[in-house]
């Protein structure tokens, strides 16, 4: 009777790979836990982290949380070389299959400005230490890390793939990539908001009070609505 979907790019992928109604596939988007993700836990962590990591407390600091591949890494990493600031940290948390990420910054000329700090379970941590964060997918679900970081204040940098990105209002609340491999066109939006803070911290202000809407309590009511019309019998519209 339903088909749940996360998004509303992949409502389209099941009608338009599975042949199913999309009119019966109501969207949910992911839920962010607000106790968790939210700016004031940089009070908490944002110098531990930098001094973990070797980052100096001015410096401004990018987040990339996720699997390197997909997420596209690669691009971010060589936006860096592009970056004027020479302070500006690239911090990376998650995997990536091989070992040559270390060889991709060295070739870019970036070896010390980007820190490879591993998979950590508590990414909140690392929300805390950021000033941006950047993640230009080449495909995304959803997103779960986008929401995160708009819970946690940052001004978001990340693509139009990625369902997430159906949250954000383009210059307003995040900024939309509409060519995820594009180093030269990740590394002006990175400068613009790094020259501007005031509008970076704007723009995160803005990302927090959207995203405050999508708790596990939206999740969990939205999901019993679609469960109570399709026991009812009810048709279920998206």
């Amino acid at each position: 009777r339903a088909v749940i979907a996360v998004s509303r790019s992949v409502r389209e992928e099941l009608a338009h790979f599975y042949g199913l109604d999309g009119a019966r596939i109501p969207v949910v988007y992911n839920g962010v836990d607000p106790a968790v993700y939210h700016p004031e836990r940089r009070n908490e962590w944002r110098l531990q982290v930098r001094r973990e990591f070797g980052i100096s407390a001015d410096a401004p600091t990018l987040l990339f949380v996720g699997a390197f591949e997909r997420k596209g890494l690669r691009y971010v990493i060589e936006a860096m070389r592009l970056i004027p600031d020479s302070r500006a940290r690239l911090l990376v948390v998650g995997r990536g299959m091989g070992s040559g990420w270390s060889a991709i910054a060295a070739g870019a000329g970036v070896t010390d400005r980007v820190v490879f700090a591993g998979h950590h379970a508590d990414t909140e941590r690392f929300f805390a230490a950021a000033d941006l964060f950047v993640m230009p997918t080449l495909y995304e679900p959803f997103g779960m890390v986008i929401a995160e970081a708009m819970a946690s204040g940052l001004p978001v940098i990340t693509s139009r793939l990625a369902g997430a990105a159906e949250l954000i209002d383009h210059k307003v609340d995040g900024v939309l990539l509409d060519e995820p491999p594009d180093p030269a066109a990740i590394a002006r939006e990175i400068t613009l908001l790094l020259r501007e803070p005031e509008q970076a911290r704007e723009m995160g202000r803005l990302a927090l009070s959207k995203v405050e809407h999508y708790s596990w309590d939206y999740v969990v009511r939205e999901t019993e609505a679609v469960y109570a019309r399709a026991l009812d019998g009810q048709g279920v519209r998206a």
